[in-house]
């Protein structure tokens, strides 16, 4: 069998070849998810902590999440978010998010975070003093405590 091609031909087949190229490779992008914690990752006793994970990249992709604390799955974590009300000490860690997705629920992507958690500050009472003025003729005023 005998193939005959011109020169125009050629760059034809050659930029369709490129085009099919460019287009696997933007198919082929993953997505990637990002954890945010408001209102940060180093907190006191008492105050309330949010995750949130934020994916990019993510098309038309159905996600199921799952979260976990120094890698032991939390049961019933299961949003894109994870909240703690009223945080303690106990909740210092460190936060996973494992995000899966396609039809089959074959793919996982993750990140985590690290939650330090201090004691809340503690305030120490003065002392009350009594001031007792002392006055000679020869200077100022003192307060003698």
């Amino acid at each position: 069998m005998n193939i005959r091609y011109n020169h125009s031909s050629l760059i034809i087949v050659v930029a369709w070849i490129l085009s099919v190229a460019t287009t696997f490779s933007c198919l082929g992008q993953a997505p990637s998810i990002t954890i945010i914690a408001s209102p940060g990752n180093s907190l006191c006793v008492g105050d309330n902590l949010t995750m949130a994970s934020t994916i990019s990249d993510g098309g038309a992709f159905t996600f199921s999440y799952q979260w976990y604390k120094n890698n032991v799955e939390i049961p019933g974590a299961t949003n894109d978010s994870y909240s703690i009300p009223n945080i303690q000490l106990i909740d210092a860690g460190t936060y996973k998010v494992v995000a899966t997705y396609d039809d089959m629920g074959n793919q996982e992507i993750d990140d985590q975070i690290i939650i330090s958690v201090n004691p809340k500050p503690a305030i120490t009472a003065i002392q009350k003093k009594t001031l007792q003025p002392v006055m000679d003729r020869t200077g100022p005023l003192r307060l003698l405590v």
